[in-house]
């Protein structure tokens, strides 16, 4: 069986909404998931390691990074460049990792942009009033930059009819539950899925433990009626549909063997 491919979690919502620590809890309770870790032009603090942290990129290096479409997505901050690696997050999805990306709307229109197939989520808060409580709570701002940051929050909110999804986060654990939930349905959608019928409908199933040597013993198979025995479910399943199968079937001589089936184009 092929290597399901992960999923690009991209989770974004205004300042306050707890989408950080959302991040953290699918972390610590869902397997095979992984962090995206961004590029920047800015100077390693104490402690940072480069690959962990961040990918430390001159500016030159960044700017090859644009040029070559190296980045689903990158933006100017005070006088630094911050990006979203392409290739890095592409090899952790061939792992069959399912990886987060915690950005701000901008970035996430243009990963969107980029790589379609990722799944955007919008998280809000149950109000302005509990978001402004929170952001109150933290402490750590001060309260022109508190004004800034709820004034950013109205027009951010704007950005939310261009997701997937939208979870409303009014206690941590239960709007964890909902989006981990979404990695799950997501995982079940055709486009993801489909290798498993592919898989089926290229097995070879045997008839009574034994290949057919020739036409002749195709011609004398003898299908036992549905309404007795223990049939099979997939030979009822191939019955009821060759009902509606026009074509007339081929046959094809591999070593000896002979195989009856369909011609699919």
């Amino acid at each position: 069986m092929n290597k399901p491919q992960g999923i690009l979690l991209v989770l974004s919502g205004p300042s306050g909404a707890g989408k950080g620590t959302i991040c953290a809890r699918l972390r610590e309770k869902r397997d095979h998931m992984a962090y995206s870790v961004s590029c920047t032009t800015r100077q390693p603090r104490n402690g940072e390691v480069d690959g962990v942290n961040y990918f430390f990129k001159t500016r030159d290096e960044f700017e090859e990074m644009i040029k070559n479409g190296g980045l689903l997505e990158h933006a100017s901050v005070y006088g630094n460049y911050y990006g979203t690696p392409r290739q890095y997050v592409l090899d952790k999805l061939a792992e069959g990792l399912d990886v987060i990306l915690e950005i701000d709307p901008q970035g996430a229109l243009q990963v969107k942009k980029s790589y379609p197939d990722g799944v955007f989520v919008f998280i809000v808060p149950p109000s302005l009033d509990e978001l402004s409580k929170r952001i109150y709570k933290r402490g750590t701002d001060a309260v022109d930059v508190i004004k800034r940051r709820l004034s950013a929050a109205t027009s951010e909110l704007a950005y939310a009819s261009k997701y997937d999804y939208i979870v409303v986060n009014d206690e941590v654990e239960k709007a964890t539950d909902k989006v981990s939930k979404i990695i799950d349905v997501e995982h079940l959608r055709v486009g993801r899925t489909y290798y498993i019928v592919d898989e089926i409908c290229n097995e070879v199933p045997s008839v009574s433990g034994r290949l057919l040597a020739d036409e002749a013993a195709i011609e004398k198979l003898e299908v036992p009626a549905l309404n007795k025995g223990r049939i099979p479910e997939y030979l009822k399943a191939n019955m009821l549909t060759a009902r509606n199968v026009t074509d007339r079937p081929v046959f094809c001589r591999l070593h000896r063997s002979l195989f009856a089936g369909r011609t699919f184009v």
